[in-house]
């Protein structure tokens, strides 16, 4: 994982698994900038994001809760495929922009 603050926006870039395992950390590091910075708006960037479950997805939802209210949100870019189906059924795509990922064709 790599956090990156411009003014106030934040983009966090998973890598591998956004599970149970990393949550907490995620959290504990987003509570921080959002603590000590105005951060309204926060991109998940998940290119290297290979796995998802409700523990990241709550993590998502969470951050949207804490950025609406501030006039800001969340977006969730670079999602696989079969990543972007767990958000459409969960319904998360109907309160923050999901983005597939996009391939790269060598033609």
């Amino acid at each position: 994982m790599e956090i990156l603050r411009k003014k106030n926006l934040l983009t966090i870039m998973v890598e591998g698994d956004f599970d149970l395992s990393v949550c907490p950390q995620i959290k504990a590091a987003i509570n921080e900038e959002m603590s000590s910075n105005k951060i309204t708006r926060i991109i998940f960037d998940m290119e290297n994001c290979n796995f998802i479950d409700s523990s990241g997805l709550g993590v998502i939802l969470l951050c949207y809760k804490n950025t609406a209210p501030l006039g800001g949100g969340v977006s969730v870019r670079n999602v696989r495929p079969e990543l972007v189906r767990l958000f459409t059924m969960a319904g998360l795509d109907r309160i923050i922009s999901v983005s597939p990922l996009k391939e790269v064709y060598n033609g």
